[in-house]
């Protein structure tokens, strides 16, 4: 058959994915908290102990000048208070089990549908290698979680180094050694002004609205084109199946959640593991950047939600309170009327 609607269901709400497992915890603590009366908060228990096996994490978690949520916990704070006002874990969490039942029964779908051909080999060896991608998918996430593990180590180490060069009088402040070299460390001269110049022209690059596809190493940029956009529509790459028609809310970065309502379409330039939790919330995704196996893509299908990547500037040409109507089968967006 051609019809790969029952496989695609497979990758939903699947087991060993420390994100979603992340996700899951703070549904958790917002139903807790919204049951006992309480507010989140940075000393609260909860917070402290979701922050001890995760505080290491951050939006643009890679760059080890970047805050972790340990250092300034008020992402976490705000995405639980969040789920609390919206009521979020109400049906967020029953659907990720939902979810889960989902995916058990297209491998069943899919392995009767063998069997009823005749197929029987095959059935029982789909039926395991569908069973194994299920158990190893989710581990695709723990390398990167890891991996930001050693960088906060590493950014505390450079911390501590920051504090010393100030105390020396070679720094402003302790967090300007994100923003100097080792060789202009092991220089021993004063590195005020160039930290000042570095920070100047690394807020310059915050305003960039989109960045090119491609560089080369020779300097060259490539721009994707998006053929058979119209006045009333623009193209993307498909990547989440479903069709859902809602309200646009761009965001840049994930500790801007708190904007986003139940339900809206997310739209921004790309997503890492830091944005996990929104998709919790949303009810559609669009992405400037990204393919098929990007992270927003993955995450998208295994929450079920309609997701087009790789438009190129839907930040840009999309307004927040915008309707519009995505098919993650086909990749269009088509602008509705309010």
């Amino acid at each position: 058959t051609d019809d790969t609607s029952e496989l695609v269901k497979v990758n939903r709400a699947v087991p060993n994915c420390i994100t979603t497992e992340m996700g899951m915890e703070m549904l958790e603590i917002a139903k807790r908290l919204d049951r006992s009366g309480e507010a989140p908060s940075n000393d609260h228990p909860e917070i402290e102990r979701f922050l001890e096996k995760y505080g290491h994490r951050s939006s643009e978690e890679v760059d080890v000048g970047t805050p972790s949520w340990r250092e300034n916990p008020g992402y976490v704070v705000n995405t639980i208070q969040s789920y609390i006002e919206h009521k979020t874990y109400r049906e967020a969490i029953p659907k990720f089990y939902r979810d889960q039942e989902v995916a058990e029964q297209a491998i069943e779908n899919i392995t009767t549908q063998l069997r009823e051909k005749g197929a029987w080999w095959n059935a029982r060896k789909v039926k395991k290698l569908l069973r194994e991608h299920r158990a190893f998918f989710g581990l695709r996430e723990m390398p990167k979680f890891v991996l930001v593990q050693a960088l906060d180590e590493m950014r505390e180490v450079l911390r501590e180094i920051g504090e010393n060069l100030a105390a020396e009088g070679r720094l402003d402040h302790s967090d300007d050694i994100f923003f100097v070299s080792l060789k202009d460390i092991r220089t021993g001269l004063q590195l005020k002004e160039r930290a000042r110049q570095n920070r100047q022209e690394y807020q310059r690059e915050l305003q960039r609205t989109s960045v090119p596809r491609v560089i080369t190493s020779t300097g060259e940029t490539v721009i994707a084109v998006n053929e058979g956009d119209a006045d009333n529509a623009c193209m993307g790459i498909p990547a989440s199946a479903g069709v859902y028609e809602g309200l646009v809310k761009i965001l840049k970065r994930p500790n801007e959640g708190s904007k986003l309502k139940p339900g809206e379409i997310l739209v921004t330039m790309s997503t890492d593991p830091s944005w996990t939790p929104l998709f919790l919330k949303i009810g559609g995704l669009i992405m400037d950047a990204g393919s098929t196996m990007s992270h927003g893509a993955v995450v998208a299908r295994e929450y079920g939600v309609p997701a087009v990547v790789g438009v190129g500037n839907a930040t840009s040409i999309l307004k927040d309170g915008q309707k519009v109507r995505i098919n993650g089968e086909s990749g269009a967006i088509e602008f509705c009327s309010n």
